[in-house]
């Protein structure tokens, strides 16, 4: 459910940011808007970002029906098809929101947290691998420990 991450969001903000730019109304809703301004470019990034979570979603579903991963059961294809792409595009608004209810609450910049956490997450998937490759001849010492020091500055940075 979570396989678009925040992905669209993060292209919708970069959109919106790079539109307010090239299309005067919203340079102007930037700038003079105040308050009001702000939520409505939000409310803008909002509705891009379940867009570009539908065509992505899209996307997905189209690479994992080519792999003939999809088993529709008997039921109509576009059904199964509907469902799979509301269900990553659901899932990528679920986390937007997650993200602005971190922020309001003050804990923090929601979106870079969520992004931190999924990172973070992979490091112990990331070692068990860098072993095996090392106790495998795989990977060379220097190699790891390139690596490991990367993964060290990743987080402390």
């Amino acid at each position: 459910m979570f396989a678009l991450g925040v992905q669209p969001y993060i292209n919708s903000s970069i959109i919106i940011q790079l539109l307010t730019v090239a299309i005067p109304a919203l340079e102007r809703l930037q700038k003079e808007g105040g308050e009001e301004g702000r939520k409505k470019i939000a409310s803008i990034t909002r509705y891009t970002t379940v867009a570009i979570g539908l065509l992505q979603g899209f996307g997905y579903y189209t690479l994992i029906n080519s792999y003939g991963l999809v088993e529709t059961d008997g039921l109509p294809a576009v059904w199964v098809g509907l469902v799979i792409v509301l269900s990553f595009t659901a899932g990528s608004a679920f986390l937007m929101w997650l993200g602005e209810q971190i922020t309001e609450f003050g804990i923090g910049n929601g979106i870079s947290m969520i992004l931190f956490a999924n990172i973070i997450s992979r490091i112990p998937d990331n070692v068990i691998s860098l072993v095996t490759n090392l106790s495998s001849g795989a990977m060379k010492w220097w190699g790891a420990t390139i690596t490991l020091v990367g993964v060290a500055a990743l987080v402390l940075l």
